[in-house]
């Protein structure tokens, strides 16, 4: 949609059934940050997303229960950063920095 203010100038809306977007960004206001889990804070919870994994490391990394909707945490980090620890359904599981790129949480 078109909007013009009221200096004269126009100013362009994006509108579709979910996302408005006003000199603001939806995911900023609207949704929980979403980042790959090596980037979840130490001791902060989040729900995985997706799985962005192919081939045999998708299913490694399914295998060990990371799906989608599961809820995890960040318990620990090795002294340079890989691997890491997170919990998950009361089991700790350790990943490398690699298969933690390949999944997208949601901060809780």
């Amino acid at each position: 949609a078109k909007v013009e203010d009221e200096r004269g100038g126009t100013m362009f809306l994006q509108v579709d059934t979910f996302k408005t977007y006003f000199n603001f960004s939806y995911k900023d206001t609207c949704m929980a940050e979403r980042m790959n889990l090596r980037q979840l804070p130490l001791g902060k919870r989040g729900r995985i997303i997706s799985v962005e994994a192919k081939g045999e490391m998708n299913r490694r990394i399914r295998d060990m229960g990371l799906i989608p909707g599961s809820s995890i945490s960040v318990v620990g980090r090795a002294p340079l950063r890989d691997p890491i620890a997170v919990r998950l359904s009361g089991v700790t599981i350790s990943l490398r920095n690699s298969e933690a790129d390949c999944i997208e949480v949601e901060q809780a």
